[in-house]
């Protein structure tokens, strides 16, 4: 995650949903580098949690995070 989100500090929004490989840590990474980052959807990242969300959130106030787990069938 670190290596694609980089360079790209313009990006406003990133659809990284159904990827196992995007967690909390991608979370924070994405926090950092993507400052003008308006929407971002982790739908289906399962190693995802509420906690990194909120992380996000605080790093990114403005940042609307679509969420939706298809297992568990609920919006966070």
């Amino acid at each position: 995650m670190a290596s694609l989100v980089q360079g790209l500090t313009q990006l406003r929004e990133l659809d990284v949903s159904d990827n196992v490989l995007v967690s909390d840590g991608a979370l924070s990474h994405i926090g950092t580098c993507l400052s003008l980052l308006r929407h971002l959807d982790v739908s289906g990242c399962s190693s995802v949690t509420e906690g990194g969300i909120r992380g996000l959130k605080a790093r990114l106030p403005g940042v609307d995070v679509v969420c939706f787990q298809s297992s568990e069938e609920e919006w966070l």
